[in-house]
């Protein structure tokens, strides 16, 4: 009964922070599923929005924050290129001008001989204000997950954006080349829909479980964090 319960609530916090995020159904009808997912098309429940890649690419890995990530697949090589979503709630001193700035230590886990392309304020279609970064570094592994001195080098684009105080990041990499303007258009093919989904009202005690599993997985304490998952839940 225990390990039920504990999952049930689990269930909740996947709702609430990755919700409804794997969604994939056609652009007019916003309403997350997870039977009738569409080749091509991610639909994100809340906030509403569409984005389309090509229909070829097969799933991707995810890293945590991620709720959608999708590439191109390869004989024997990692797929590229590759498309990620994060989908967030930012701490409140984020702005949309610091992005590189305050996402700076999280590239030098990922790579070497970081370079900044170009950051520059943008806009999506409707005009919603973005920020729109061009990345390049050397990677830290190779294809088997291995510690190399000159790995691969990746290109990167990243397009952050808000809506009603959450924001969603779009990332595309590629390590054939610069990103081009075709893989441009799969990060502005981003467009906010009226939203139908709003967020859970859940009861207090469950509000107080998650404030405190948000809390715990912020002190990267793995044992206390882990004591929040059943054996059964994956």
């Amino acid at each position: 009964m225990k390990r039920l319960i504990v999952l049930s609530l689990l269930m909740v916090v996947l709702l609430l922070v990755a919700a409804p995020t794997h969604a994939q159904t056609p652009a007019n009808d916003l309403k997350p599923t997870f039977i009738n997912p569409t080749p091509g098309l991610y639909v994100n429940g809340w906030p509403a929005f569409p984005v389309s890649y090509p229909k070829e690419w097969g799933e991707a890995f995810m890293a945590l924050g991620d709720v959608f990530s999708a590439g191109a697949s390869r004989p024997n090589l990692p797929p590229s290129p590759v498309l990620t979503i994060s989908v967030f709630f930012p701490p409140s001193y984020f702005r949309l001008d610091d992005w590189a700035s305050e996402n700076g230590p999280l590239w030098v886990d990922l790579g070497r001989c970081i370079k900044v392309l170009s950051d520059k304020p943008s806009q999506l279609k409707d005009g919603t204000p973005a920020r729109e970064g061009e990345l390049e570094w050397v990677t830290r592994t190779d294809a088997a997950g291995r510690s190399v001195e000159n790995g691969a080098k990746i290109y990167h684009l990243l397009l952050v954006t808000e809506r009603d105080g959450i924001w969603v990041e779009i990332r595309l990499s590629d390590d054939r080349g610069r990103i081009g303007d075709d893989l441009k258009r799969i990060a502005y093919s981003l467009t906010f829909q009226p939203d139908r989904e709003k967020p859970v009202q859940v009861p207090p005690d469950v509000r107080a479980f998650l404030d405190m599993h948000c809390t715990d997985a912020a002190s990267g304490d793995v044992k206390t964090i882990m004591a929040h998952f059943s054996d059964r839940f994956l």
